[in-house]
C-alpha cells in the first residue's frame, strides 16, 4: 500500500545528509539517469505531492517536510535537465495544478 507520509520522510532525509553526500547523490545518481527514468520519477514527485495535498487538510505545503523535499529532488532534475541536451523536459512538465489550487501564499509566505 501507497503511503505518502513514508515516502515523504524517505525524500526529506535526502536533504538530512551533508552538503557533501547531497552533491553526491545528485551528480551521481540523479544527473545520471536516463530520459525514460527521469521522466518517471518526476511523475512520482508529482504524484507524491498531489495525493498528499489530497490526503491533508488544512496542509500548509512549506510545513510538510516531504513536499518541500520532493520540490528540492524536482530542482535537481530541473538543473540536470538545463545540463543535459538529451533530456527534452519542458518547463510544462514540472507544473503542478495541485499546488496552485491549494496554495494559500498568505499562509505560506508569512
Amino acid at each position: 500500500k501507497y503511503s505518502s507520509r513514508v515516502t515523504g520522510y524517505l525524500f526529506h532525509t535526502i536533504f538530512q545528509l551533508s552538503t557533501a553526500e547531497q552533491n553526491f547523490i545528485r551528480d551521481n545518481y540523479f544527473f545520471n539517469l536516463d530520459n525514460q527514468k527521469i521522466r518517471e520519477f518526476l511523475h512520482i514527485l508529482q504524484d507524491y505531492i498531489t495525493v498528499r495535498i489530497l490526503l491533508s487538510e488544512g496542509l500548509i505545503l512549506n510545513n510538510d517536510v516531504g513536499i518541500t523535499a520532493s520540490t528540492k529532488l524536482m530542482g535537481w532534475i530541473f538543473e540536470a535537465n538545463k545540463l543535459r541536451e538529451d533530456l527534452s523536459l519542458t518547463i510544462s512538465d514540472f507544473y503542478n495544478e495541485m499546488i496552485n489550487e491549494r496554495m494559500n501564499y498568505k499562509t505560506e509566505y508569512k
